[in-house]
């Protein structure tokens, strides 16, 4: 409740779900403190489904959430995919990386002279969708080709193929930005 933007989502959420005849259970948490009590209160309303915010808040606790939710097996939703990799089964919002890229036109635009007063309030139109395939797969979750096809990021792809995941890596130009991914590859393949 102590972040407008949350709040605000909650409240389009709301609506939405009216619109979809879906029944909405909120609950909100003031502190990181207050996450088992809500998580408690969530597993006790036997909720189908269980979404979460981004909001500093609740990132806190998203571990203790993930955990309860997979104890119970009961799908955990995400609004960005900075919440994937720890429980979160599907993610869909505005991309951390397009929202950035975003806010440095912005910049940029005042750092050619622009006045900020004079440039009108733009909402981000850039959306990620990210789903981690172990999860799916702990919950029996299959999830249709053509969502698939439009997933940005996957997490935990060998869970799906029951395999470590094989990646054919060609660079076919000196470019000094492929020899930096390669060598970045080519460290995460040493440390694992």
């Amino acid at each position: 409740p102590a972040e407008a933007n949350s709040a605000f989502e909650v409240e389009v959420i709301r609506q939405e779900c009216e619109r979809l005849d879906m029944n909405l259970v909120v609950r909100t948490i003031a502190v990181s403190s207050d996450m088992p009590m809500a998580i408690q209160s969530l597993m006790a309303a036997d909720v189908d489904v269980v979404f979460s915010v981004a909001d500093n808040t609740a990132i806190r606790s998203l571990g203790a959430l993930a955990e309860a939710c997979r104890r119970q097996r009961i799908p955990l939703l995400g609004d960005d995919s900075s919440m994937m990799g720890g429980g979160v089964l599907f993610a869909c919002g505005a991309s951390p990386v397009g929202e950035g890229r975003h806010t440095a036109r912005l910049a940029a635009r005042v750092l050619l002279g622009e006045d900020p007063a004079d440039m009108p309030i733009e909402p981000s139109e850039s959306v990620e969708i990210a789903i981690d395939l172990a999860v799916a797969r702990s919950l029996g979750v299959r999830f249709p080709n053509e969502m698939l096809r439009q997933t940005d990021l996957f997490y935990n792809v060998n869970a799906r193929l029951e395999r470590p995941f094989r990646v054919a890596l060609i660079n076919s130009a000196h470019n000094a930005l492929l020899d930096q991914a390669e060598a970045g590859i080519d460290l995460a393949l040493a440390a694992s």
